[in-house]
């Protein structure tokens, strides 16, 4: 297992039996471990300020934008500035929702990234030779599955953030032939002992 946050707990600190506040550990019958793993993380400020920002300078446009549109179809919007903006130029309303789309998808991405972190799952059952991990907000989610004779480690996971340079770590679960199993950003203690859990009961 390979863990290297500089400020890790030390295995003998930590116990299989008492995971931290927001992780459950359970049996089933048949052998296979589950853990239960609570999203809220303390990256969700970041998300929920920098989801605000983004969406706030994107919405001014879209305004713009269905303003544009509903002059060129004739349509009656209530009298908005934006609005009225958009409606005195209605010949490029195309080009303008074309350059809007993937500020418009980050921005949704942003408002899931917000809805997960704050109500968000994540699942993992290891046992029999198998593993699998789930992450989604109740039924809607999606589910990676793997063998445990394919894991290689636990590694860390950066990911860059553009806004401020900044850099958001999560543990991964790496397989032999290099694929990785992105898990949650979670608080320190937390991401601590999950490392330290996964590596006993893979057997890292």
């Amino acid at each position: 297992m390979r863990y290297d946050k500089n400020n890790s707990v030390p295995d003998d600190n930590l116990y299989l039996d008492r995971p931290p506040r927001g992780i459950r550990m359970e049996r089933e019958f048949d052998g296979t471990t589950v853990l239960r793993i609570r999203t809220l993380s303390s990256n969700v400020g970041f998300y929920i300020m920098f989801g605000l920002f983004w969406n706030a300078i994107t919405s001014v446009f879209v305004c713009i934008a269905i303003g544009m549109t509903a002059a060129r179809f004739g349509w009656n919007l209530p009298d908005y500035k934006l609005f009225k903006a958009g409606a005195n130029d209605a010949s490029s309303w195309w080009g303008l929702w074309l350059f809007l789309t993937p500020f418009i998808a980050v921005g949704i991405g942003m408002i899931y990234a917000v809805i997960f972190n704050i109500f968000g799952k994540c699942v993992i059952r290891i046992g029999q030779g198998k593993g699998s991990v789930y992450t989604g907000i109740g039924p809607f989610g999606k589910t990676w599955y793997f063998s445990q004779q394919s894991v290689k480690e636990i590694d860390t996971h950066w990911t860059n953030v553009q806004v401020g340079g900044s850099q958001i770590h999560k543990l991964a679960i790496e397989m032999n032939n290099g694929r990785k199993i992105k898990l949650p950003s979670l608080n320190d203690m937390s991401e601590t002992w999950l490392a330290f859990a996964l590596g006993k009961i893979l057997k890292l």
